[in-house]
């Protein structure tokens, strides 16, 4: 019967010494895309909540 190490079979999804210090960068550059994209998702979102309460005020719906 053979013992399976857990530390060997989980060594490749470690991420080596480069990729780790390259991951924090990553994320760094790319967090303001992602907040620019959310801010225009939500403001998109919000204009048409108006435009449907002005509708439903109006009466067209």
């Amino acid at each position: 019967m053979k013992i399976i190490d857990l530390n060997m079979r989980m060594r490749p999804l470690a991420l080596s010494e480069d990729q780790s210090y390259r991951m924090p960068r990553m994320l760094a550059e790319l967090w303001p895309i992602a907040a620019i994209g959310l801010g225009c998702v939500l403001t998109l979102a919000w204009c048409l909540g108006l435009a449907w309460a002005a509708l439903a005020l109006v009466g067209a719906i």
